[in-house]
């Protein structure tokens, strides 16, 4: 049903400043996201591009968390469909957007995958060390032996005897290695 109530809101048209533009975008980012998860990925590019169309001009401060998620599935759908230069734009604008950790993850997620089905591996490497600076751990990208040793060690002494389950249970932010930055 939720692809029958998309696609007539999306035929509707929709003033920006309404509740119903609000709502179609909220419908078309789970048509999307449904589309996404049954590898209709063009399908979802479509539904993405919709509810992108609908948001406000001021969308990325009044609701940025949609926006976000439209633009960054948006990116991967792009991405999915071999649409590479337009996944490579739209996420140089999600990075300047990111307003969290987690966003910023998602975005450097994204970048590791193109960068690295591009085969330029040395700036898919330069991208993570980029998100991991901006959390506090400034690593080279061609550390000596000793370098790693000494990480190995700091990241092993920070776990101490804590299992996977007790990590997986922590706020994100509280987890070893992560600090706030956002």
């Amino acid at each position: 049903m939720i692809f029958e109530i998309v696609n007539q809101l999306n035929r509707g048209r929709a003033d920006h400043r309404t509740g119903r533009a609000r709502a179609a975008c909220e419908f078309n980012l789970i048509a999307a996201r449904r589309a996404k998860a049954a590898t209709a990925y063009a399908s979802a590019l479509t539904y993405l591009t919709a509810g992108a169309v609908l948001l406000p001009e001021d969308s990325w401060e009044r609701r940025h968390e949609l926006t976000f998620a439209l633009e960054l599935n948006r990116a991967e759908c792009e991405f999915l469909t071999g649409a590479l230069a337009e996944a490579e734009q739209r996420l140089t604008a999600l990075s300047a957007r990111a307003a969290a950790t987690l966003e910023r993850a998602s975005v450097t997620c994204m970048w590791e995958d193109l960068y690295t089905t591009l085969d330029q591996g040395s700036r898919a490497v330069a991208v993570g060390l980029d998100y991991l600076r901006h959390l506090g751990m400034d690593w080279s990208p061609h550390p000596t032996e000793e370098e790693a040793h000494r990480e190995y060690e700091r990241i092993c002494s920070q776990l101490g005897s804590r299992s996977i389950e007790d990590l997986i249970e922590l706020p994100f932010d509280d987890r070893p290695g992560i600090t706030r930055h956002s």
